[in-house]
């Protein structure tokens, strides 16, 4: 009877636009359960302490609960032991969703046992998970552009609520459809604002599924591990495109080196109304060969770290002490305490 009302109050929930879960259960004093409730999934609100946690390794999840009282509550009769509705709560404290996005939620994101058997015997031949995804992608119509940019949209709006630093940006083309879509979070601009001072821009991905270009802003770490500093898609590889987007990330750190230095040096040379000075201006892209000469890159030099991305992001660092193998044991200690484990065999090596 338990699994039937869940079912029941689950397929209900599917058509008003909500989620469910199972809440309390209460039991007689032989311990058999006599109520069963089951709630709206934004039923209660999260404990403070996990929200004012310090510690944390993983950002907070997004908060949905918001104390919605719906419920269904189902008791078994002390003389019959049949099952009843003995309480149903309708009303919502928070807005229903539409029926294109109930598929997102928890309770209604299942497979069927047919599906998890088909799923298995595709692992078990060696079909990779992603083609796996998009046969099933397939089975039901392909993907949904609208659907899945919606869900993306309000993705990232619920990062936002939670980190305080979340960036994103998107643009609508003909027919409101989306065009270009960059984002960066705030633990992506933490490691800008220490690792930045390279940065490399890579649009080499290909297109994902919906036909879209992935660009990645990213650079290198006191670990030599890449780190993102921010990600985009965008619908074409045109002028009008990039420019776009490299306003995204100039707005995301709010500055412009060149042209800072540049109007700081107009300004104490008094050059400003020099023509062959606009002149050079003016032809500033042609410059970035001579301007980029003797700059620090982290050891970038090709596309290899980027193409590194697509496998598992390095190993962690070890953290016993090496064996000294160098004449130059004082330095040697020194930069085994202070340097990275990838760092130090780099400082290491010049040490032989």
């Amino acid at each position: 009877m338990h699994e039937e009302a869940r079912g029941f109050y689950n397929n209900y929930s599917r058509i008003k636009g909500f989620a469910t879960r199972q809440g309390k259960k209460v039991r007689n004093i032989v311990g058999e359960i006599v109520r069963y409730t089951f709630v709206c999934n934004r039923e209660g609100f999260r404990e403070k302490k996990w929200l004012e946690k310090t510690d944390r390794k993983r950002e907070h999840k997004v908060v949905t609960q918001c104390g919605c009282v719906a419920e269904m509550r189902i008791k078994r009769k002390d003389g019959s032991g049949k099952w009843y509705v003995s309480r149903f709560i309708d009303e919502h404290s928070h807005e229903l969703l539409l029926g294109k996005f109930v598929d997102f939620l928890r309770s209604h994101r299942k497979i069927s046992e047919v599906e998890i058997a088909h799923l298995t015997i595709m692992r078990d031949i060696g079909i990779i998970i992603p083609k796996i995804y998009e046969s099933f992608a397939a089975q039901l119509g392909g993907f949904n552009m609208d659907r899945d940019v919606n869900a993306a949209i309000r993705f990232l709006e619920g990062v936002g609520r939670v980190d305080g630093k979340m960036f994103w940006r998107h643009r609508l083309g003909l027919e409101q459809h989306l065009c270009d879509l960059f984002w960066s979070d705030g633990r992506s601009q933490y490691d800008y604002g220490v690792f930045g001072d390279v940065l490399a821009f890579d649009a080499t991905y290909g297109r994902n599924k919906y036909n879209r270009l992935v660009v990645v802003f990213y650079g290198v770490n006191h670990h030599n591990q890449t780190c993102v500093f921010a990600t985009t898609l965008v619908s074409c590889e045109s002028h009008e495109s990039y420019v776009w987007v490299l306003d995204q990330f100039l707005e995301y750190i709010e500055t412009n080196e060149f042209e800072v230095m540049w109007e700081i040096m107009l300004d104490e040379c008094g050059m400003r109304e020099v023509e062959w000075v606009q002149e050079l201006y003016r032809k500033k892209y042609s410059l970035s060969t001579t301007y980029i000469r003797g700059r620090f890159f982290a050891g970038i030099r090709t596309t290899s770290r980027c193409e590194s991305l697509h496998a598992k992001l390095g190993r962690f660092v070890e953290s016993r002490t090496p064996v000294l193998q160098t004449q130059f044991i004082d330095l040697e200690k020194s930069g085994a305490t202070r340097f990275t484990w990838e760092m130090f065999w780099r400082y290491h090596e010049s040490l032989k």
